[in-house]
């Protein structure tokens, strides 16, 4: 290089460029921060340290929003309120208080003006993404619908309304004691303002600066077990996708706090996501064909979620993806050391840009968002990783979510179905049967949860016994069977309906 600087110093030059440009572009940096499938892995990392610091908004003009905001000063809102910010961000900055019931609470106030600083912000990007559509490399990139995501992602951390709904929705999907969401209080909180339990801790951003800076004995001295705090990290963001519903799509180490006894705090709850229904099911398939070893049945799961548009080539998708997913699963997925999993996801994302295939918006936040907390764990210095949490989180848990996928309404409807089932696939229902007579058919669950939780888990369990076990004299109904024998049958398939019905009415 001309500069005679390592090529390694890149990331750490454009990191520092944008910090330079200011705290909006600060906030996307930490955005591409999340695409490991736009920016190379180095990149990423580098961005993922980014700080979102701005100078702090005078207390003037903060007591005039607290005060339009709350109908009154704060000094009468609150028992106390700090005047000097705790963090001051880009988007807000945040106060320390106490209610005069005597809770200490975080109070987060939006910036005067954020409208038009924002709108200036994505002004200039949308600039340099016109100039990058004509080149190679925005060919690859589509740097206009970038832009347009990170619009809409900013937008979404300055609706304070919503992030107070969606703090109480992680909050309700919470049950794993060291994972602390803080409680927000909706009667001191608008569209501007946020008050929220305080937590007393140490953001994760602040350790992995000081580990940076060499001192690796930062986490022990603070009596923080790294192994630990990435291990619960991790299993919280598997806890949120595929037993909670709803997961925090932001997992930046600005946003998680290190507490007293390794819990972890995630705050800044502005940007949140779910699978819908059809997503939840086909991660059902697609974990079910990972298991499996089956490549095909991987790409069959998620073909059924993607959206070939224009100019995108499914059988090339198709192709690419069993290759390298074949090459992954022959890497011995399931010994300790394997192939690393978000490098396998890395590939996929590239796979589906480079063949213009459109991933779901909340598959794609729920990518970043793993993938994010596993490099949150490499910076921290812990081994633990998305493969070696996810053996232990998985244990059983693909059948527990099949069942939970399994609702009794989707089982009557798939019930319905079932003469076209028969028609459609009589070797595989040959083979069920067998299984079933034969005693080689098992339906086994394993639950780290609550006794109602297993019960409800172990009646879900029976409904689809039940459900399966009717297949066999539906079947054979759909034959036309004799008088004699049809009566048989239809008494057998009213004493399975009838027990599931039953069941049904149990687990509500």
């Amino acid at each position: 290089m001309a500069d005679g600087a390592s090529p390694d110093r890149g990331p750490q030059r454009f990191a520092a460029r944008l910090a330079r440009m200011g705290p909006q572009f600060v906030k996307i940096g930490q955005y591409l921060a999340l695409r490991p499938d736009i920016l190379p892995q180095a990149y990423c990392d580098e961005l993922l340290r980014l700080v979102d610091k701005a100078p702090p908004v005078a207390w003037d003009k903060v007591h005039a929003i607290l005060t339009a905001e709350l109908g009154a000063p704060p000094e009468t809102v609150f028992a106390s309120i700090r005047k000097h910010p705790l963090a001051a961000g880009s988007i807000a900055q945040v106060h320390l208080a106490r209610t005069h019931e005597g809770q200490l609470v975080a109070v987060k106030v939006q910036r005067p003006d954020l409208q038009a600083q924002i709108a200036r912000s994505l002004r200039w990007s949308r600039v340099l993404a016109r100039a990058l559509e004509f080149t190679e490399l925005g060919k690859g990139l589509a740097p206009s619908e970038v832009v347009d995501e990170i619009e809409r992602w900013l937008r979404q951390e300055l609706d304070f309304g919503q992030e107070l709904e969606n703090q109480q929705a992680l909050r309700a999907g919470t049950r794993h004691p060291w994972l602390h969401i803080p409680e927000p209080l909706p009667a001191l909180s608008t569209s501007r303002v946020l008050t929220a339990e305080y937590l007393q801790g140490v953001p994760f951003s602040e350790l992995i600066a000081q580990r940076r800076a060499g001192d690796d004995a930062t986490l022990a001295r603070r009596g923080f077990d790294r192994e630990q705090l990435a291990e619960h990290l991790i299993t919280a963001v598997f806890h949120q996708v595929f037993t909670a519903g709803r997961f925090h799509a932001d997992p930046h180490p600005g946003n998680l706090i290190a507490m007293p006894g390794d819990v972890v705090g995630l705050i800044d709850c502005g940007l949140t996501d779910a699978l819908t229904p059809p997503l939840r099911t086909a991660q059902v398939q697609y974990l079910a064909a990972l298991y499996a070893h089956d490549a095909e049945g991987m790409h069959r799961a998620l073909a059924g979620v993607l959206d070939f548009g224009p100019g995108s080539d499914p059988g090339a998708f198709r192709r690419d993806f069993v290759a390298e997913t074949n090459d992954f699963l022959a890497r011995n997925l399931d010994a300790p050391g394997a192939a690393s999993t978000s490098g396998y996801m890395i590939v996929l994302m590239r796979l589906a840009r480079r063949h213009r295939v459109r991933l779901p918006k909340a598959l794609l936040s729920m990518y970043r968002a793993l993938l994010t907390v596993e490099a949150v764990a490499r910076q921290l210095g812990a081994l633990a990783d998305l493969a070696s949490v996810g053996r232990v989180f998985f244990a059983g848990a693909p059948v527990e979510q099949l069942l939970s996928a399994l609702e009794p309404d989707a089982i009557v409807g798939w019930l319905l179905k079932i003469s076209d089932v028969a028609r459609a696939a009589p070797g595989q229902i040959q083979e069920l049967l067998t299984d079933l007579a034969e005693g080689r058919f098992v339906l086994s669950t394993q639950s780290r949860q609550s006794p109602d939780d297993r019960r409800l888990a172990n009646g879900r369990a029976r409904l689809v016994t039940l459900a399966v076990l009717s297949v066999g004299p539906a079947i054979l109904l759909a034959g036309e069977p004799g008088p004699a024998f049809s009566t048989i049958l239809w008494t057998v398939l009213g004493g399975l309906y009838a027990w599931m019905a039953v069941t049904w009415w149990r687990l509500k």
